[in-house]
């Protein structure tokens, strides 16, 4: 839950204008990387599975559209 928060609060520091796929992964990788715990076997980083998630959310609710994301967002 902290995660979303942070993400939230990271989220209403730029304008929709400034936001493009590369800062929403940047801002969720901020956000909730630090959270994550994953074992070294996993093999997998986990910038790496935070990026797998936005990449499966975009994909599940907003037709792989970052940009109906962002629009959402705002």
């Amino acid at each position: 839950m902290r995660g979303a928060i942070d993400f939230a609060d990271l989220l209403a520091g730029w304008e929709p204008g400034e936001l493009d796929l590369d800062t929403l992964r940047f801002v969720a990788c901020s956000a909730y990387a630090g959270k994550l715990r994953v074992k070294p076997s996993a093999g997998r980083t986990a910038a790496e599975i935070v990026n797998e998630l936005i990449d499966r959310l975009l994909a599940r609710d907003y037709d792989g559209s970052a940009e109906a994301l962002i629009e959402a967002a705002a």
